[in-house]
């Protein structure tokens, strides 16, 4: 897994010169989770698409060699018309995945069947939040985004939930945003602070980029 970013700038609005991020230089390493924190949400949430491949830089590159899925729990790529497998074949399709074996393991994980087989307009929000999260999980990733805390009303899930994710630490990279500083550390090992300019800077531990955080909020 490889993913640099060169001189990386992402302009939120091009009159004012505002920026989401301005000239970031950074990399992520294999197996390294890292703790996401910034001044203004956008930047997060402008960071986190870049890193997806969900958007592009408006200056500099990114260099990217592997598998990096959208967020944990997005649904926004249900097509309402489709079914739930359906639906999944064509996430599957579209990041490489092994399609029978990630369909087959959303099954046993989400302990559904005839669902998958139903339209995702059938769908209560509860039940389509379960299969989105499910496919998120067990699709393979070189880094897993997650942002804020991963819940599920249904207990016995949410644990599943839970579990996984924390085996997914030891073997993937995530890159987490949340606003509850215990969730960033249950995570991430590492962090990275955006300030107000869009510059980003480096920690080798979460609570060092929560206390910069902290300053730069207050400076602001």
């Amino acid at each position: 897994m490889k993913l640099e970013f060169l001189n990386v700038s992402k302009i939120h609005n091009r009159k004012r010169q505002t920026y989401d991020l301005n000239e970031v230089c950074t990399s992520f390493v294999e197996q390294k989770s890292v703790a996401i924190l910034s001044v203004y949400e956008r930047s997060s949430k402008s960071l986190l698409k870049l890193i997806s491949g969900i958007e592009q830089p408006t200056r500099g590159s990114i260099i990217r060699e592997g598998i990096f899925t959208s967020l944990i729990g997005d649904s926004s790529y249900f097509h309402r018309e489709m079914s739930g497998e359906e639906n999944i074949r064509f996430i599957c399709k579209l990041y490489g995945q092994e399609t029978n074996k990630v369909i087959h393991e959303i099954k046993e994980f989400a302990e559904i069947k005839k669902e998958l087989k139903q339209k995702a307009k059938s769908y209560t929000p509860v039940l389509r939040r379960k299969i989105a999260i499910s496919t998120s999980l067990l699709m393979k990733s070189d880094i897993y985004q997650l942002n804020g805390g991963l819940h599920h009303p249904q207990p016995k899930f949410n644990n599943k939930i839970q579990s996984k994710l924390m085996e997914l630490t030891t073997q993937s990279t995530i890159v987490v945003t949340a606003g509850n500083p215990d969730i960033l550390k249950k995570y991430a090992s590492c962090s990275v602070v955006i300030d107000h300019e869009g510059r980003l800077q480096s920690f080798n531990d979460v609570q060092s980029g929560i206390e910069a955080l902290k300053v730069l909020k207050k400076d602001s």
